[in-house]
């Protein structure tokens, strides 16, 4: 679908729930109708306010949203029924969450086109756009043998969309470490095992 003006939910943990629930549904081996049914319940529970993006409580988003797609999914197996349009109706999901339903959209390239392919994998404990900068940290440390006391400088460069990530100069809490430029490079730079562990701050 595409976004109305004035709404905006947490995309990964509603489409979280959906995916979750037909993904147990498949795991399952429910049929057409329970899977529908499956998705429906999940839909009546997919929900997170954009607003926790950059707040401890979106990790708690994303775990709910898997928990509630596979309760959704076993609710289902047990002939549970949730609505069949729970997706595209004129109350439903995409309805309330301020898109307006293209459900065409959902059969575009089914079967050929897999948008798993394009994924990208959450490889450290920050923000996704941080991740390049980490890398890059993590193989200059490995190619040059880098230590804290051989570090005079760094400068890293950043699209001007991404400018908001160098702001975060002093983070105050975990969830500000996650994105801030600067402490997820200070911890990809010391970390001994080069492991980028502590970039959620703890």
């Amino acid at each position: 679908g595409t976004e109305r003006p004035g709404h905006r939910e947490e995309a990964s943990a509603v489409c979280g729930m959906v995916g979750a629930a037909a993904a147990c549904a498949k795991l399952l081996g429910l049929d057409a109708l329970r899977t529908a049914h499956a998705i429906g319940i999940a839909a009546t529970q997919a929900s997170a306010a954009a607003e926790s993006d950059c707040h401890e409580s979106r990790p708690v988003s994303l775990g709910i949203a898997a928990r509630n797609g596979a309760a959704a999914a076993l609710l289902a197996e047990q002939a549970f029924t949730g609505s069949a349009d729970s997706l595209d109706a004129p109350k439903g999901l995409l309805d309330g969450a301020g898109m307006e339903a293209r459900p065409q959209d959902l059969l575009e390239g089914l079967g050929t086109h897999w948008q798993f392919a394009s994924l990208g994998y959450h490889a450290y404990a920050c923000d996704h756009a941080l991740h390049t900068a980490v890398e890059a940290c993590l193989q200059l440390k490995r190619k040059y043998d880098l230590s804290a006391r051989s570090i005079e400088e760094v400068v890293v460069r950043l699209h001007p969309a991404r400018s908001r990530y160098a702001e975060l100069t002093h983070p105050a809490s975990p969830a500000d470490a996650r994105h801030s430029l600067h402490h997820v490079v200070a911890v990809a730079l010391l970390d001994r095992k080069g492991r980028c562990k502590g970039a959620v701050g703890t």
